[in-house]
């Protein structure tokens, strides 16, 4: 298998969350770059969207490991409003607002 660009990587993410309304939620919108590329992506691959402050990386506990997943990640706030763009705007994720108080 051949390397994926930076940029190959990201088009997979855009494609995903705008298929699945799974990612209308905020919560689940952040990681959608881990439900994506953990297990498979390479770290040098990604590595410039975490330098472009897109993607955010976290080691993950080697008791959490599967075959190939020592980096899981997310969003960062820069790309997580970017994120929410791809969406249409009734879809767009939005962080829960709190219960008003009686």
């Amino acid at each position: 298998m051949s390397p994926l660009s930076a940029d190959q990587h990201l088009e997979r993410i855009r494609l995903a969350v705008v298929a699945s309304p799974v990612y209308r939620d905020v919560d689940a919108l952040r990681s959608a770059p881990s439900d994506v590329l953990d297990g498979w992506a390479f770290a040098r691959e990604v590595q410039p969207l975490v330098d472009q402050g897109i993607l955010g990386a976290e080691p993950v506990e080697p008791r959490d490991r599967t075959l190939g997943n020592e980096v899981s990640w997310h969003f960062t706030d820069k790309g997580l409003e970017m994120a929410r763009a791809w969406l249409a705007p009734s879809d767009r994720a939005e962080p829960e607002a709190s219960a008003p108080r009686i």
